[in-house]
């Protein structure tokens, strides 16, 4: 297979455009045209050359009646209207030999010029175009009509402006630069690098033509001379400011601003608020493209494509260009770092042509430049090795990936070769060196590379296709290919022999082992010659040297006789198969003593020690071994291998493995136990005899059993334990122990959340019901799955309130009951039977919408309107979003899109992108984002946004979208902190055993709300600003409870349970622990904007004090309520009262019962509530009823006392304050 990699033009092939005559192949290309020349002899390409590009060619038909080959090239031309017949033979291509036919395509004419007898046009093939795609040249005939001569195709709409001048005809473009087309020869080229390439008009000036540079998108407007007599561009003015709109790196040096750009360098004076000249190639710049600038002791370092110089603002020297001959590791500068003293630059290169990927190290001392230092990202292009060589300089080595690479033996360093178009063909397949020259073989022939020169380059040695290795000598070039051996006389000639001259050896016997075996009519490359096979075997004498293990080696010679002299002759051993028996501990006395270690240090398993010996042999072949290893056995009968807490269960338990022994007289396995700390010394059999075990296996084959208990007593989680194991026989005595190991901890793990989860309408089912399934959770002790259903998008289930518990014995499906055709997102947890669960890392699926009906399978109409800028008046990182709403009944939510812009044309879909927001309600036109992939947007960096309408069954058109370009800008200076908080409280957390509370706080409502952090310490909270330095990473780690849900409820306050506070010395040191019954804690919340910022500090008076108690013990009542009032509720009918009285401090508060009668009292006697407050009761309350159920009366007096109930129900119910 040939391709673009064998020097085929790249372009399809026109059906039909191929012929082959002699040893000559040629094919027509179409789209960007050309023709392809392969030349062969019998099957072996020897040449391929592709040439003429630009034209189509669409047959190939032979001249009939010539004695040399010759062809006539069909050549369409496209857009231009020219068309042409050329004629190709053994002098080279004539372009419309044999005839040719030119129209106008579409009768638009950008430019028209002339002289006396010919005329000059550029045809525009786009109807909307204003440029020409090629030049027509016609001769005016007397009837009016033009015939149409010839053409140049320039193949798309560049052609601007046309100038005669003599037999020359100048050509400005745009984007090409000049052009000129040589009238006499037909031939057309460019002219070379002028400030940039976008061009039009041109006026003539003595020798010189005056050119317009054209402002564009990414140029700028301006003049430049060419001198047509040299063919050099002169002096040029662009008008000042950037040279270009490209802009690609900026430094500052005093107060002046540099831009490097794509055409240039712009200058910008900052304190005169102007623009200076710009600096571009008309100055001296070797190119207009500048990609890094950096800067050092006053003087400006610019990095190119080519290099990089240096620039001094002072005088306006350019100095000369730094690159790949300088010693950098490449011309391509792709960037610049200093190291910590300001002397040493680093420039990175990205391996952009004949190298590879690295960076240089340079020194600055002074005003050169000096390389110190190279460095290669990798040392090979690939792991694909294709040849190597070695000499005195080195290694050479070819990999299937360009360029060549060199380790310089004396340096130690790897150095970078030619690329593969300096090569006949790539890749290399062998190579050879003989110190002086190294020859590197393609398929199309052999290329000579320098072995120890600077980039060591390569030029053609010999053009020969089908060569498979070849190797240099000091006497010539030796080469095999697949028609035999090939000779070149050696250096500097390098002549090529008659292969009739060589000799050959006619016959050739070869002797081996005493028999005589003639091979003349096998002898010949690649072919394998047997000499000894299992008819013909051959026994050797029974002597040699000691090799590998003192086996003995025999040598043996094979030799090649013939009676021709000079004959050169090669011949390699393929392979050679034998058989012999050796004792290996006989000959190899140290045999033992190895196995011995090898078994000592072997791998010890539940089945004893496992030992894997491995037999290699450079070659394929056969061996039999047999090991007899007689042994006494010396350690404990059993060794314990782990023991470790069991995973995923509900604590107390610990698992405990080891190896069968193989004692014959086994009677039981017996574990002991240690807690605290692990044996001062090993214990001995005699230790433990009396003592009792913890467990007791009699299984000989059983390995491994779990232990909950220790001196009878059950294992206590978070308790370090050690442990041994003996082996007990049936007298009862037992053997000596193993090796203690520990410590391991019993726990009792959280449970993980399901490892997945879905939810979709229930077809079977009501609207409204969502069928949702999970993974069964595994742990040991699984109580209940814990399942939330939310309108909002949740990231997790911190905070959530209105969750449904599923046993774990009633399967792993439900379905929900929700409101018809609204989102929500499911957020699911594994409870295990103490109640832990992992609600900051529950799984979550969603939107799902709970609907009825049939999916109609199409998505809503594509988003209109779409629109997004820059929040106003913020800290930044924020941008709304808008849309004209979408009015189909079935519309369900809307999915706002995201992706940073790195191009200027928009995505084609969302594959890429990330969602940003979730908009569930349809009737909304807009929103705010503030984030991408969970990270904030960063200020003024451009991202696409569009948006996308679902439907209630998730269809949405993910293709056909409107994207805009919007970024954010902080418009606020300094730090603007949310409030702090407000409305909080905290009391006992009901029926528990006192590690754990709940808090209670009033939402925010800020609009770049980013998460609450709620914090309690025995310590004061009222500064955690160096605390959330340490734990802000972590916070979990902290024992702090992070809240992403900015609000549980519609309307009302936020309530969260906490288990976990800070207890040490001081707040700075304290770390984290469950909370600690009947000890008061300190607790606040911070409340955090999408900027980081919070009130960290002055929260005295936004922190509360509560007192987790132990309630399994609790008889205490909360303190009687002493203060409080009643009086006439006003404008009414005389039926009610409003009623006040003073909070509890009661940390388990659970609420209140108030007791009214018409009567006195001061105990409640049989009397029931009235009325029962919450806690968190809004005074004052109005009273209408009485204990005993009747309604107030007007004008009766009423009695009325609060009592204050705790969560076990304690209260006090006699000697009660009571007022009328």
């Amino acid at each position: 297979m040939l391709d673009e990699d064998d020097n085929v033009v790249s372009e399809p092939i026109f059906p039909g455009a191929m012929h082959h005559t002699g040893g000559t192949l040629l094919v027509g290309h179409l789209d960007g045209g050309g023709i392809t020349l392969v030349g062969t002899t019998g099957g072996i390409v020897n040449t391929i050359i592709g040439f003429d590009q630009g034209t189509e060619t669409t047959s190939i038909e032979p001249v009939p009646g010539v004695s040399t080959p010759q062809f006539a090239l069909g050549r369409a031309g496209g857009s231009s209207g020219y068309n042409r017949v050329d004629h190709y033979d053994s002098n080279g291509m004539f372009p419309g030999g044999w005839d040719v036919l030119a129209t106008l395509s579409t009768g638009r004419i950008a430019e028209i010029i002339g002289n006396a007898t010919h005329i000059w046009v550029t045809p525009i093939d786009d109807y909307y175009s204003a440029y020409g795609s090629a030049v027509l040249e016609g001769r005016p005939l007397a009837n009016g009509s033009v015939e149409w001569l010839r053409a140049w195709n320039f193949n798309t709409e560049v052609v601007n402006e046309l100038l005669l001048d003599g037999t020359d005809l100048w050509v400005t473009t745009a984007g090409w630069g000049l052009i000129k087309i040589d009238l006499a020869t037909g031939m057309m080229r460019g002219s070379g690098t002028p400030l940039h390439y976008q061009q039009d008009g041109m006026a003539v000036y003595g020798n010189e033509i005056i050119v317009g540079l054209m402002g564009t998108a990414g140029t700028a407007a301006g003049v430049q001379r060419f001198d047509t007599v040299n063919g050099t561009w002169g002096a040029g003015r662009l008008a000042a400011g950037l040279p270009s709109n490209f802009v690609n790196d900026f430094a500052k040096i005093g107060d002046l601003a540099y831009i490097a750009t794509s055409g240039g360098l712009g200058v910008w004076n900052i304190s005169a608020d102007d623009w200076h000249d710009p600096i571009t190639t008309a100055d001296g710049l070797a190119t207009p493209v500048l990609n890094h600038l950096t800067q050092h002791n006053g003087d400006l370092l610019v990095g190119t494509g080519m290099g990089m110089f240096r620039i001094t603002p002072s005088t306006q020297n350019i100095g000369p260009m730094f690159g790949r001959n300088q010693g950098l590791i490449g011309n391509s500068v792709d960037g610049f770092a200093w190291d910590s003293s300001g002397n040493d630059l680093y420039v990175s290169h990205s391996g952009e042509g004949a190298t590879r990927p690295g960076f240089s190290e340079l020194t600055t001392v002074g005003a050169a430049l000096a390389v110190v230092d190279t460095t290669l990202v990798d040392v090979l292009p690939s792991n694909e090795i294709t040849a190597l060589a070695s000499d005195w300089w080195g290694v050479h080595i070819a990999t299937d990936e360009a360029p060549m690479m060199h380790w310089n033996a004396s340096a130690l360093e790897m150095e970078q070769g030619v690329a593969s178009w300096a090569l006949r063909d790539w890749p290399v397949i062998d190579l050879s060196s003989d110190g002086n020259h190294l020859i590197a073989v393609s398929s199309f022939g052999i290329d000579r590379i320098d072995v120890s020169g600077a980039f060591h380059p390569a030029s053609a040695l010999f053009n020969y296709a089908g060569l498979e290795s070849a190797t240099v000598t000091s006497n010539g070039v030796f080469a095999v290919g697949g028609d035999g051996l090939h000779v070149w006389s050696g250096s500097p000639a390098f002549i090529m022999k008659e292969r009739s001259s060589m000799r050959r050896a006619e016959p050739l016997m070869v002797n081996f082992a005493g028999s005589s075996t003639d091979v003349t009519s096998e002898a010949r490359p690649g072919n394998h010659i047997v000499l000894i096979d299992p008819t013909s075997a051959v026994t050797l004498p029974d002597f040699g040297t000691a090799g590998p293990a003192n086996i003995p080696m025999t040598q043996d010679m094979l030799t090649l006789s013939s009676p021709v002299s000079g004959a050169a002759t090669w011949a390699s051993s393929l392979s050679l198969n034998y058989s012999a028996t050796w004792d290996l501990a006989e000959l190899d006395t140290t045999l033992q003593d190895t196995v011995q270690i090898a078994i000592d240090n072997s791998i010890l398993t539940t089945m004893g020690r496992s030992l894997h010996l491995q037999l290699q042999s450079p070659r394929d072949g056969v061996l039999e071994v047999r090991l007899t290893y007689d042994w006494v056995r010396s350690e404990s009968p059993s060794e314990l291998i782990d023991i470790f807490d069991r995973p995923e269960d509900g604590g107390g338990v610990l698992t405990a493995q080891w190896t069968v022994t193989q004692d014959p007289s086994f009677a039981s396995y017996r574990l002991y136990l240690r807690e605290g700390s692990n044996w001062t010394s090993p214990p001995t059999s005699a230790d433990l005899i009396g003592q009792t075990w913890d467990a007791r296996l009699p299984e000989w084959q059983r390995t491994t059993t779990d232990i909950n208990s220790h001196a009878g007593q059950p294992l206590i989680d978070g308790a370090s334990y050690w442990a041994i194991i003996v082996i007990e026989y049936p007298d009862g005595s037992i053997g000596e122990p193993s090796s203690p190991i520990g410590p391991a901890t019993p726990t009792d793990e959280i449970p993980f959340p399901p490892a997945w989860a879905s939810a979709a309408s229930d077809p079977d089912g009501e609207d409204g019901d969502l069928f949702v399934e999970w993974a069964p959770c595994t742990e040991r002790d699984a109580h209940v799955t814990r399942i939330w259903a939310s309108p909002d998008s949740i990231t997790d289930a911190v905070g959530l309130t209105g969750s449904v518990d599923l046993g774990h014995d009633s399967g792993n499906s439900t379905t929900l009951s929700l409101q018809e055709g609204r989102p929500y997102w499911v957020a699911f947890t594994c409870v295990d039977a103490g109640g832990q669960h992992d609600p900051a890392n529950a799984t979550i699926v969603g939107p799902v919408v709970p609907t009825g009906g049939l999916d109609d399978g199409t998505p809503p109409a594509p988003m209109e309107d779409i629109d997004a800028w820059d929040t106003p008046d913020d800290e930044g990182g924020r941008i709304n979003v808008s849309w004209t709403p979408n009015t189909e009944d079935d519309c369900a939510w809307y999915t706002v899109y995201i992706v940073p812009q790195t191009s200027d044309n928009p995505p084609e879909d969302v594959v890429e992108a990330e969602i940003a927001s979730i908009v569930t309600d349809c009737a909304l036109n807009g929103t705010i984002i503030f984030h991408i992939d969970g990270a904030p947007l960063q200020d003024q960096q451009p991202y696409w946004i569009t948006v996308v309408a679902s439907d209630k069954w998730g269809n949405a058109n993910l293709f056909n979208l409107t994207w805009v370009v919007s970024f954010s800008v902080q418009d606020n200076t300094g730090v603007d902190p949310p409030p702090r908080v407000e409305g909080l409280s905290a009391w006992d957390h009901p029926d528990d055993d006192g590690t754990a509370i709940d808090v209670q706080w009033d939402p925010t409502e800020i609009d770049d709300f980013d998460f609450y952090v709620v914090w309690a310490s025995e310590h004061s909270v009222a500064d955690v600003a160096l605390k959330w330095v340490e734990c802000k990473d972590d916070p979990a780690a902290c024992g702090l409870k992070v809240v992403r849900q900015q609000r549980q409820t519609a309307e009302g306050p936020f309530e969260v349970k906490l288990g976990n506070a800070l207890y040490g010395d001081d707040l700075g040191t304290a770390s984290a622990a469950t909370i600690i019954p009947n000890q008061p804690i300190w607790v606040t919340v911070t409340i955090h904007d999408l900027k980081g910022n919070a009130f960290l500090t002055r929260l005295s008076d936004h922190m509360t004090l509560v007192t987790p108690i132990d309630n399994a013990g609790d008889r205490i009542a909360p303190d009687r309520i002493e203060h409080l009032s009643v009086r006439d509720r006003p404008a009414d009918n005389g039926t009610g009262l409003l009623l006040e009285f003073d909070e509890s401090p009661a940390s388990d508060l659970s609420h209140f019962d108030v007791y009214a009668d018409v009567v006195p009292f001061d105990d409640v006697g049989p009397r029931q509530p009235a009325m029962t407050l919450k806690r968190d009761v809004d005074q004052p309350v109005e009273l209408e009823n009485l204990s005993s159920g009747r309604y107030i009366e007007p004008g009766s007096p009423v009695w009325v006392a609060v009592v204050a109930v705790d969560s076990m129900g304690n209260e006090w119910l006699t000697d009660l304050t009571v007022v009328q």
